[in-house]
């Protein structure tokens, strides 16, 4: 690192350090940049994007014409995988999963590499490549619990503070300097839980304010049972905040990704745990507000979705994955639970395990391999493998509209040289038989319309419009129709396009495309108010809890470490740091505390490998402990 590049990096920490402090001690939440695309499911975490004027028609010409406002701009090959690109502050982050030949004696490896694009001009100049991380494929065979393949690392962004946050299959999180490529630090998510292997399962984690909220399972093959985690992380050095955990029989599989939401006056991440269930967590303190059964008691969540006090969550049963086995051309039994979430209640006290408040019969969805859904002005849109796209009413689970988007099949052009070519199978005696590849289709909202692309090569777009009878009619009832706009037919489409500025970027087998006006000045939005308004949090100042932090802590034989208190709100929200004249304190049994200063010293002579010690604090009614982990390695 050169001087000025250290200076910059000291700067922009000593910023995030003060933003932090202030968001904390007075300021509600900051709304995402409407603009930005921050995570895979876009700046509202529900992949609906709120720009308008776009024109989302695909167009391969190289030149602009009087009645072409999108073009492709540029593609950057070379990129494989299939992870959705972020974009911020006018840069391209694409994660990729490269192979490299070793001389060494570990052979093969996968190097995980994260590449950023400047894209605030025309064209595109790449600005920096960060390598994550490196593994033998021999020694560390981190496979996708569905399809067998190596995935490449997880990415979450912040365009205010500019972090990337990157989150490895291997359960590393490292945190680089968005701009300049600089691992700020890093954490093992392994080490935090004290497992000695690496996740079987991920998910993107979840940015909120100072909160980073990580989720992970681990799987125990000789107890045949998954445990999994929900860590949230202190987003400027990785101490755990707050950490939640629950242990099941069960295989594993995939976790979804979660997100924030707004319920009855307080600010919660939804998440699933264990099969069969959602929580509601206070997203600052993981305080549980409600849990929530789903309408099938082993179903796995595949993705959550919220918007207007509205939370659908579809899920598939998991009668393959608790047999410990995988078949791609499975077929699954998909259903949406969709739920209503009350902005505001006259009583924010909600009991621990809150009642399900179910909006609808549960929707019982065909048979199939891959489904994806959009939650949007009050409709519910699901699309399976086969290309049945369904329109429901959020408020009852009514079916309003349903079409087939089917895919013209992919022949290649016959020539006199192909034309007599033999088969390339007709020297082998047995070729294997091919495995079915399912189709996989990706739903995006923007400029009031839906955005269908598979990884068949389809890109459609169609208007949902929704109408009733008469008010004259007693019996009116609400009617819709799907409306195509288009439909083309492209090289498949690998992953969510992301919109951006009035721009669409699609990732495509091996390269990323950017599509749209030459000059994008005149990209439009609609404005995102805060969560935190949304929830009116700070119209209570009852005390609701306390938080210690850091919750989970490893030490050295002889490391001090100091602990803070804050004392939260009913509703989740920040009240103020305790000092330690304050608290009441409870004995330590392995080291040292010190009550007037709040901070623990490990003993310096300690030599269990697996020492645990608990600190634990009172105040008023309210109590609340942290976790001390002693190791020498």
């Amino acid at each position: 690192m050169n001087q000025s590049s250290g200076i910059v990096l000291l700067v922009r920490l000593s910023f995030c350090l003060g933003l932090t402090f202030i968001t904390n001690a007075i300021g509600p939440a900051l709304a995402g940049e409407p603009m930005s695309w921050p995570r895979f499911d876009g700046p509202q975490y529900n992949r609906i994007s709120r720009e308008g004027r776009l024109d989302l028609r695909w167009s391969n010409a190289q030149q602009p014409s009087a009645d072409t406002s999108s073009i492709q701009l540029w593609s950057i090959p070379g990129l494989p995988g299939s992870s959705t690109p972020l974009i911020l502050n006018g840069k391209l982050y694409v994660s990729s999963l490269h192979t490299v030949n070793e001389k060494q004696k570990n052979g093969l490896s996968n190097l995980s590499r994260i590449s950023c694009w400047d894209i605030s001009d025309r064209d595109h100049e790449l600005a920096y490549q960060y390598e994550i991380s490196q593994f033998a494929l021999d020694k560390q065979p981190l496979q996708n619990s569905e399809s067998g393949t190596r995935q490449e690392p997880l990415l979450t962004s912040d365009s205010s503070l500019r972090q990337l946050f990157c989150l490895t299959w291997q359960g590393e999180l490292h945190t680089i300097d968005s701009d300049l490529g600089h691992l700020l630090w890093k954490k093992s998510l392994s080490k935090i839980v004290n497992q000695k292997s690496s996740p079987v399962s991920i998910a993107a984690p979840l940015l909120f304010e100072h909160c980073l909220v990580v989720p992970a399972s681990w799987y125990d093959s000789k107890k045949q049972r998954t445990t999994s985690w929900l860590l949230s992380l202190d987003r400027r050095n990785g101490q755990v905040i707050w950490a939640i955990s629950d242990e099941h029989e069960s295989f594993p599989s995939e976790l979804p990704a979660p997100i924030p939401a707004v319920y009855r006056g307080q600010i919660v991440v939804v998440f699933q745990l264990k099969p069969g269930e959602i929580q509601l967590l206070q997203i600052r303190t993981g305080k549980q507000v409600a849990a929530w059964k789903l309408s099938d008691a082993k179903a796995c969540v595949q993705e959550l979705l919220f918007e207007s006090e509205q939370l659908a969550v579809l899920s598939r049963n998991s009668k393959d994955s608790e047999q410990g086995k995988f078949d791609e051309a499975s077929s699954y039994q998909w259903t949406a639970d969709l739920f209503a979430l009350p902005a505001h209640s006259d009583s924010v006290s909600t009991p621990e395990n809150g009642t399900r408040l179910a909006i609808a019969n549960p929707i019982q969805l065909s048979n199939s391999y891959h489904a994806t859904a959009l939650l949007c002005a009050g409709h519910f849109y699901v699309i399976n493998s086969e290309g049945q796209l369904r329109q429901y009413q959020a408020s009852s689970g009514k079916l309003l509209a349903q079409t087939m988007l089917t895919n013209p099949p992919k022949v290649p052009a016959t020539t006199k040289q192909n034309a007599d070519a033999k088969p390339i199978t007709s020297a082998i005696k047995n070729p294997p038989a091919a495995l079915p590849q399912p189709t996989i289709h990706y739903l995006i909202y923007a400029d009031n319309q839906l955005l269908v692309t598979s990884s068949e090569g389809l890109w459609c777009g169609l208007a949902p419009e929704t109408k009733k009878t008469a008010q004259t009619d007693a019996n009116a009832v609400e009617k819709s129709v799907l409306t195509l706009n288009f439909q083309q037919q492209v090289e498949g489409v690998v992953s969510l396009p992301v919109i951006s500025q009035g721009r669409v970027y699609v990732r495509q087998p091996g390269k990323l495309i950017a599509m749209g006006s030459l000059d994008n000045l005149n990209a439009v939005s609609e404005i995102l108010e805060p969560l935190s308004i949304l929830a009116q949090e700070k119209k209570s100042t009852i005390p609701g809890g306390l938080l210690i932090t850091p919750r989970r802590q490893t030490l050295k034989p002889g490391w001090k470490q100091s602990f803070q208190v804050q004392l939260y709100s009913d509703q989740g929200a920040f009240l103020r740091t305790l000092s330690a004249e304050e608290l009441q304190w409870g004995d330590v049994s392995l080291g040292i505390f010190d009550k007037t200063k709040g901070t623990y010293l490990a003993p310096a002579t300690f030599t269990d490998l697996q020492g645990v010690d608990q600190i634990e604090v009172r105040y008023q009614s309210f109590s609340a402990q942290a976790d001390i982990r002693i190791a020498t390695e």
